[in-house]
């Protein structure tokens, strides 16, 4: 897409049936008419040979203060003897033809109108100055944070009920064993992995069975 104050690249090449190098007798010059005001803009530009081509000519134009609209390059030279007046190089486009005005607000503005404006957009500062107290939504999350504990069970504690856990599960998952060889005899009570979790001394009465801590 071209937009006034763009750089546009005019190109010329001159060829002839055989495919050899035409004879330029006549460097060719460029012109550009406005279409919609039929007003020459650019008025017998000289072009440059650009090196090692076979005669491609360019011109580089400033469209810079030019209007939004349609233009006509036409070009000027003479080669093998044949002298070219006014013939049609390209027809070309200045400014947006897909967003519309009320889009783009005018057609000159369509380039700004992609890019989003820095005063548009929401930044860290003004999000920072905006009050909760408005917002019921803020109000219901802030409701429910202002009933958590001022110091919530940090990693140390989580770490400390979770080895109670286990241990409640090894003694209700494990072995049980009891020696009866010893005297008195002795409970030993294994975690699911065969480790041992505890051992107790069994001592009997005409009436109960007591375990005591080794």
């Amino acid at each position: 897409m071209l937009y006034p104050g763009d750089l546009k690249v005019l190109i010329l090449s001159i060829t002839n049936a055989g495919g050899t190098d035409p004879v330029v007798s006549v460097a060719p010059t460029v012109a550009v008419i406005q279409l919609s005001t039929m007003t020459t803009v650019l008025t017998s530009a000289a072009m440059t040979l650009i090196a090692g081509t076979q005669a491609v000519y360019t011109y580089s134009w400033s469209t810079a203060g030019m209007s939004v609209g349609d233009y006509a390059a036409i070009v000027s030279y003479a080669a093998d003897t044949i002298t070219i007046n006014g013939r049609l190089l390209e027809v070309f486009h200045l400014g947006d033809t897909n967003i519309t005005g009320p889009v783009a607000l005018a057609a000159v503005t369509a380039l700004n109108a992609t890019v989003a404006k820095d005063a548009t957009v929401a930044h860290l500062s003004d999000l920072a100055s905006v009050s909760p107290d408005t917002s019921a939504t803020v109000l219901a999350i802030k409701a429910k944070t202002d009933t958590l504990p001022a110091s919530p069970a940090d990693q140390a504690t989580l770490t400390a009920v979770a080895a109670e856990i286990q241990d409640l599960h090894d003694y209700q998952f494990g072995t049980w064993t009891i020696d009866k060889t010893q005297n008195p005899q002795i409970l030993t009570i294994l975690t699911p992995a065969q480790t041992v979790l505890g051992r107790f001394s069994l001592t009997d009465s005409t009436s109960t069975t007591q375990r005591l801590p080794q």
